[in-house]
């Protein structure tokens, strides 16, 4: 929904913005007139490409180092999160190789099954 409410707004800002623009020029004129509106369009937008790329890439490292600065291998949710998620904490994991006594024959595989 932002996507189409961004789309829509910069539509209706270019349209009139262009015809303001080009309204004052001699017709002789325009075509100069173009090539200088859409150079500055593109230098505008890449710069602005380049600044929103730049914030949201540091306040995404900002972000990070506050949220390391208070997880410690000692905290307990960092402790309950890895007892939680380790199959191996638990005591078993779902998929437990089928031990043979005699070795595979050539080509065949270990079988795996489920608990």
């Amino acid at each position: 929904m932002t996507g189409f409410i961004q789309g829509a707004g910069l539509g209706l800002l270019f349209v009139p913005l262009t015809t303001v623009t080009f309204a004052t020029l001699e017709p002789e004129q325009r075509a100069d007139g173009t090539g200088l509106y859409n150079l500055s369009r593109n230098i505008g937008s890449s710069v602005g490409i380049s600044v929103v790329s730049y914030l949201l890439i540091r306040n995404n490292q900002v972000n990070h180092a506050t949220i390391a600065s208070h997880v410690t291998a000692l905290s307990s949710a960092h402790q309950r999160f890895q007892i939680d998620d380790d199959p191996f904490a638990r005591g078993h994991f779902p998929l437990v190789p089928l031990l043979r006594s005699a070795p595979p024959a050539q080509g065949e595989d270990h079988a795996m099954v489920m608990e």
